[in-house]
């Protein structure tokens, strides 16, 4: 007899680009469950088609319907309804609706289980090529230069690559804020399409990819890979700003107030937050 749990929260993984790639776990599992929510039920119910499964209940769960659809989610689990969440394609609660749903299901106590599938994050990382050790995985990367600037000074220091997704109306304006904030001539990979037909991977210096067709003329879907090496920049601006902080704190030749004064310059902190906190 297959294996089921009534009243358990199933997270499903799905394709996210070839069919071919779902799991025969999360087929039976889709099938047998007792109802499914989505992220889009159009899809969910294009894919159920696909797979031969039919008069399942399809119902919505998105970031827009957020707690009113994981309260009521919650509530058939207690009751003893088992529910399997898919997303538009790849992970739930990866750059997708779905953390808050676990965390208030397990809150209460109830079962959950994941139906592992591909993410386009996995996949860039094996196709890139550049990525030998640890990396730091963004969601999904916009051209905010503040936000950029912690993404990459949170890898850097940690000695971690970077990998984000990138919108397609975004990726020329975010290769071009990387080419500023880390040099045109450092190494990048974009991977396009995974999984898909027309699958695509562009490497080259961040100025190369910025006169690259399908960055200058996007289409699908993009994941960015940016190798340790080249945040070395980062790092070393990072550690150069921190030593300029030190010696600004333990130079003794300097006044109080005026050390206040060169440290508020440095990190833009109030002058007199700075000026109470020093000895």
């Amino acid at each position: 007899m297959a294996e089921r749990h009534g009243g358990c929260l199933y997270l499903v993984g799905t394709p996210i680009g070839n069919l071919e790639d779902i799991t025969a776990r999360a087929v039976r599992t889709l099938a047998e469950v007792d109802e499914i929510y989505a992220e889009d039920t159009r899809k969910a119910r294009a894919l159920l088609s696909h797979l031969g499964i039919r008069g399942k209940g399809v119902r919505r769960h998105s970031e827009e319907r957020g707690s009113r659809s994981a309260e009521e989610i919650a509530a058939k689990l207690s009751s003893g309804i088992s529910v399997a969440l898919v997303t538009d394609a790849g992970m739930p609660a990866i750059s997708d609706p779905g953390t808050a749903l676990v965390h208030l299901v397990v809150s209460q106590g109830l079962e959950v289980a994941v139906i592992p599938g591909p993410t386009a994050e996995s996949a860039a990382v094996a196709l890139s090529g550049v990525v030998g050790g640890p990396y730091l995985f963004a969601g999904f990367l916009r051209p905010v230069r503040s936000e950029l600037e912690r993404s990459l000074r949170s890898a850097a220091e940690g000695g971690a690559a970077l990998v984000g997704y990138v919108s397609p109306h975004d990726v020329a304006k975010v290769v071009t804020a990387l080419g500023q904030a880390l040099g045109e001539e450092a190494e990048a990979v974009i991977c396009r399409e995974l999984t898909k037909l027309h699958e695509e991977r562009i490497a080259g210096t961040l100025a190369e990819l910025s006169r690259a067709e399908r960055v200058k003329e996007p289409r699908g879907e993009y994941v960015i890979v940016l190798p340790h090496a080249s945040l070395a920049a980062v790092a070393e601006e990072r550690t150069a700003s921190l030593a300029t902080v030190l010696e600004a704190c333990l130079d003794n030749s300097l006044s109080r107030s005026e050390r206040a004064k060169r440290l508020a310059a440095l990190t833009g902190l109030p002058r007199s937050e700075i000026y109470a906190r020093l000895s």
